[in-house]
């Protein structure tokens, strides 16, 4: 889940971590608190914010992109018409279609990878902009966090408040949700220390080309020129690799789900009756509870909605 204020029942820098249900939580924490040393507590949390917000507008951009995409294409067949046949606005259920990148199936961390370059005092009060890492090592104590509400409390959206869960009434819907966060939080971390050891390198690399150029011809500073510019295009070898492997994953449990989904949407003829929302809802939870990746009662309803079509068409 995306940074919602999760820090408001646990502090970035100082809160509490419970060894249960995850003990794993306690030693992600730690790691990423290192990597965050030089921040407060209000710069994780401003850091958070702004990286919600720019993964949002990434997904928004790409969005709006594939819709210039398929105007400038004349794919019509994508867009609502009029009884004149006016072209009006895209329809929803077709763009879905489409393989561009939406919150769906592309995870938070991937997405952020692509969106954190080239921003500007990103603080607003004129402190150094964060390194890469720190904008994952901020997002693997959102995720703890996510992980800590989903088992300890619950939000009451009329009274904004929040009320403490009893662990003993706790379902596996709620340990589902908790462990995916913490899962995506070891994946933060990892990521944001992978980036750190990678700034390391680069820093030792620059400063022996830097010692280099005092001492060596410029037969050899070229030669070190050619292994700078090497070690660059292996490095960005290696994120779009990652990258492709990591969408195909993503894909892969997504298409996992959606087959077992929809093969006990049409064995089960009580859920048939009901109407799409509704069935997406009863699936959705029904999901939570398989060896299976989670998707939300949205997202479940897109897919009987394609599926009856298919059906009805053969």
């Amino acid at each position: 889940m995306s940074y919602w204020n999760q820090f408001d029942n646990f502090d970035p820098l100082t809160g509490q971590v419970s060894y249960w249900p995850f003990p794993q939580n306690s030693g992600i924490v730690w790691r990423a608190r290192n990597l965050l040393r030089k921040r407060t507590s209000e710069q994780i949390r401003h850091l958070a914010s702004f990286s919600a917000q720019i993964v949002d507008e990434y997904f928004s951009q790409a969005k709006e992109d594939e819709i210039e995409k398929l105007k400038s294409e004349g794919e019509w067949s994508y867009f609502d018409s009029d009884e004149d046949g006016n072209h009006l606005q895209i329809n929803e259920e077709r763009l879905n279609e489409r393989d561009f990148p939406t919150a769906e199936n592309t995870t938070e961390i991937d997405a952020l990878t692509e969106c954190i370059d080239g921003w500007s005092d990103v603080f607003g009060d004129g402190s150094e902009n964060p390194e890469a890492f720190e904008y994952f090592a901020t997002m693997a104590l959102w995720k703890v966090a996510d992980a800590i509400d989903r088992v300890t409390y619950s939000y009451d959206y009329k009274s904004k408040t929040y009320t403490k869960k009893d662990r003993k009434k706790l379902e596996s819907y709620d340990y589902t949700r908790a462990a995916a966060s913490a899962i995506e939080a070891m994946e933060a971390i990892c990521r944001a220390e992978s980036l750190r050891d990678i700034e390391r390198r680069e820093k030792r690399f620059t400063e022996q080309i830097q010692a280099a150029e005092k001492h060596t011809s410029a037969k050899v500073l070229k030669a070190n020129e050619a292994k700078w510019k090497s070690l660059q295009e292996q490095e960005a070898k290696q994120k779009t690799d990652h990258a492709k492997k990591m969408a195909e994953l993503s894909k892969a449990n997504r298409n996992k789900s959606m087959a077992a989904t929809l093969a006990h949407w049409d064995q089960d003829t009580s859920l048939q009756k009901l109407s799409i929302a509704k069935a997406g809802i009863k699936l959705s939870a029904w999901l939570a509870t398989q060896d299976l990746y989670f998707f939300e009662p949205r997202t479940v309803s897109q897919w009987i909605s394609a599926h009856k079509k298919v059906k009805a068409a053969a």
